[in-house]
């Protein structure tokens, strides 16, 4: 089973974070919530919208390409790109995303559903965290109540699939920064 969880702390200094969150909050930003038929919404969070060609689009690239060679070099990969531009998500209090994992439609653990997702050819899920000024909002791992808590500039690498089952615990209070892809290997 496939469990490798990785962090890496300093990934950006402090001053780079709160430079990117600054700049970030002059876009507009759009409140982004899944609900499916049966099943109760399951993410609540709001994610930044960003022309391709924007100064911030370009940093958040720069940071992909230098995440990529951090799984070429850690996970003993060929090659890594992003699959997408990802994401820039910011959580305010009460926002939360349920237990799903990055890899697989529907999926389910003795016979419970505990997540949804279109499906996608991620190999391994990418989060940079810019702040750490709120409570709550640890990313927890299902199957084995691994926590991590967010640290302002980390880089949380892990494999996209269902061994690595993850939610978002609910923001308590303050609000929380971080942006969020994913990366195919060896296409």
């Amino acid at each position: 089973m496939i469990r490798d969880i990785l962090t890496v702390k300093n990934f950006l200094s402090k001053e780079q974070c709160d430079s990117i969150i600054e700049m970030a909050k002059t876009y507009s930003i759009n409140k982004t919530g899944i609900q499916h038929n049966l099943v109760e919404s399951w993410k609540n969070v709001s994610n930044f919208e960003f022309s391709k060609n924007s100064e911030i689009s370009k940093i958040i690239d720069a940071l992909h390409s230098d995440v990529a060679n951090i799984i070429v070099n850690t996970y003993g990969v060929e090659k890594s790109f992003p699959r997408e531009d990802g994401y820039f998500y910011r959580y305010k209090t009460g926002d939360f995303y349920k237990a799903h994992c990055d890899a697989q439609t529907v999926l389910t653990h003795e016979g419970v559903t505990v997540g949804m997702r279109k499906p996608s050819s991620s190999d391994i899920s990418s989060i940079i965290y810019l702040n750490d000024n709120f409570l709550g909002g640890e990313l927890e791992f299902g199957f084995n109540n691994e926590i991590v808590k967010p640290e302002k500039g980390m880089l949380v690498l892990f494999y996209s699939g269902w061994q690595n089952t993850h939610a978002v615990r609910p923001i308590e209070a303050g609000e929380r920064y971080c942006i969020v892809n994913w990366f195919v290997t060896n296409p």
